[in-house]
C-alpha cells in the first residue's frame, strides 16, 4: 500500500467517523437535551408553586396566630352570637331599638322549638354550633319610625334575620300610623 492510498483510506475513515458522531449527535443527544431542558423546565414551575404555597401556609399560620391572639374575642362573638337562646336580652334588644325608633311594642313572642337545629358540626374554637329562634314582634308608629327601627336593627350587634314583615294602617286611612308584624329569625350558640 502506497503512502497516498493510506492517506485516502484514513480520510474516508475520519470522515465516517465524523458523520457517525452527527448521527449519533442528532438521534441521542439533541433530544437527550431538549428532554433535559422540558424536566428543567418542570422542577422550576414546580418549586415556584412550592415556594408560593409555603409562603400562603405561612401566611394563614400568622393570621391564625394573629386571631387567636385577639383578646376578647370570644366575648365578642358572645355578644353577636350569645352562647344561649337569651330570649330576655333578645326582648330589651327589640324594645330598646323600638323605643329609640319611637315604636310602641304592641306583641313580642319566640319559639325556642326551632332551636336545636345546629349548623356547624365543630365544637372546637370560639364559635360553636349555631341554634336559631323564631320571634315574632308587633309595633305600632309612624312609617318613618318603622323604616328607622328596621335600619337600626340591621346595625344591632345580635344577628337577626327578618323573615316577615307584614304592614296594616293601625287607625284611619288618612292617618300616619301603621301596625307592623315582624318575624325575625334570631342566631344562638349551642353546647
Amino acid at each position: 500500500m502506497t503512502q497516498s492510498s493510506k492517506r485516502a483510506i484514513s480520510i474516508i475513515l475520519s470522515l465516517a467517523f465524523f458523520v457517525m458522531a452527527i448521527f449519533i449527535y442528532a438521534s441521542f443527544v439533541v433530544p437527550a437535551y431538549a428532554d433535559a431542558n422540558l424536566l428543567r423546565g418542570e422542577l422550576s414551575t414546580k418549586q415556584d408553586a412550592l415556594s408560593e404555597q409555603r409562603q400562603i401556609v405561612e401566611k394563614i399560620r400568622e393570621l391564625l396566630a394573629r386571631f387567636e391572639s385577639i383578646p376578647g374575642l370570644e366575648s365578642t362573638l358572645s355578644n353577636v352570637v350569645p352562647n344561649d337562646e337569651a330570649v330576655s336580652a333578645l326582648f330589651n334588644e327589640v324594645y330598646s331599638i323600638a323605643s329609640r325608633s319611637g315604636l310602641r311594642v304592641d306583641d313580642f313572642s319566640s319559639n325556642t322549638a326551632l332551636a336545636l337545629a345546629p349548623n356547624r358540626d365543630s365544637n372546637s374554637g370560639a364559635l360553636r354550633n349555631l341554634g336559631t329562634m323564631q320571634v315574632e314582634t308587633t309595633l305600632i308608629g309612624s312609617y318613618e319610625s318603622i323604616r328607622a327601627f328596621i335600619e337600626a336593627l340591621e346595625r344591632d350587634v345580635r344577628i337577626m334575620d327578618i323573615n316577615e314583615v307584614s304592614i296594616e294602617s293601625a287607625a284611619d286611612p288618612g292617618s300616619n300610623l301603621f301596625t307592623v308584624r315582624l318575624q325575625l329569625k334570631a342566631y344562638y350558640q349551642t353546647k
